[in-house]
C-alpha cells in the first residue's frame, strides 16, 4: 500500500471492525510538522490552551514544572511522571516518553482530549530540557483495516506534536510517524493488550536519561 500524506482537516475514518492481521510490509514515512496555514488539528489544540488557563491547570503547571530546576532527582521525576500515568525508558537510539491512549484520546479519535493537559504538559518540560530532535510515533491495536490504523496513528502522532509546539517545544525538533499496529509491545489477542498497543511513543534521538531525568 502506498504511503501517503494524511490531510487530517478532511481526513474520513471507516468503521470497520475486523481483525486485520496482515503484515505491514513498508517503512513508514516521518513527517515534519507543516507551517502552513493552521490546521483542524491546530485550531483544536489552540482552543483547548485556552481552556486550560484555568487557576487549578495553573496550579498544576506549578506541580509539573517543580522538577525543572537543577539538579533533577531521579525519583521525583519518577514520580511527577506516574502522576500523570506517562513513563520515560531508554531505548536503542535516545530516550522513550510514553504515553498511553486513555491518557491522550478517545477510542478511535485523534483529537488530544481537552483533560489531557496535564499529561502534554509533563511531556513538554521533559523535552524541554534537550535540544535533540524529536520523534513522535502513534501506535495502534490490530482492530479494523490497515489503513485505517495508519491513517489514525499518523493523525494522533500529528495532534500530540502540536500540543507539545504550543507548549514551547521547538517545532524544527519535531518529526511525526504513524506505525499502525507495526511493533506491538503486548498481544492483540485480548482487550488488555489491544490497550497498552494503543499508545503514542516521544523518542528523544541520542539523548540520556540523564539528561531528561536525572541521575539515579
Amino acid at each position: 500500500m502506498p504511503n501517503q500524506v494524511a490531510d487530517f482537516g478532511k481526513v474520513r475514518f471507516s468503521n470497520a471492525a475486523t481483525h486485520d492481521k496482515t503484515s505491514v510490509l513498508y517503512e513508514p514515512a516521518i513527517r515534519p510538522l507543516s507551517t502552513g496555514a493552521p490546521s483542524d488539528v491546530q485550531t483544536n489544540e489552540r482552543a483547548n490552551m485556552k481552556k486550560i488557563l484555568s487557576m487549578s491547570a495553573c496550579a498544576m503547571s506549578v506541580l509539573l514544572m517543580a522538577g525543572c530546576a537543577a539538579p533533577l532527582n531521579r525519583d521525583t521525576e519518577t514520580s511527577l511522571n506516574k502522576a500523570v500515568g506517562i513513563e520515560v525508558a531508554p531505548v536503542a537510539d535516545g530516550v522513550a516518553v510514553k504515553l498511553p491512549e486513555k491518557a491522550l484520546f478517545d477510542f478511535n479519535k485523534s483529537e488530544v482530549r481537552g483533560d489531557a493537559s496535564a499529561v502534554v504538559d509533563r511531556s513538554a518540560v521533559l523535552l524541554k530540557r534537550s535540544k535533540k530532535p524529536v520523534i513522535v510515533e502513534g501506535y495502534t491495536d490490530n482492530v479494523g483495516t490497515l489503513d485505517y490504523n495508519q491513517q489514525l496513528s499518523e493523525a494522533r502522532a500529528t495532534a500530540v506534536g502540536y500540543a507539545l509546539v504550543a507548549r514551547g517545544v521547538t517545532m524544527e525538533r519535531i518529526r511525526t510517524k504513524g506505525n499502525a499496529y507495526n511493533n506491538p509491545v503486548a498481544s492483540n489477542d485480548t482487550p488488555e493488550g489491544r490497550a497498552l498497543n494503543r499508545r503514542t511513543e516521544i523518542v528523544v534521538r541520542g539523548e540520556t536519561m540523564e539528561t531528561l531525568m536525572g541521575k539515579k
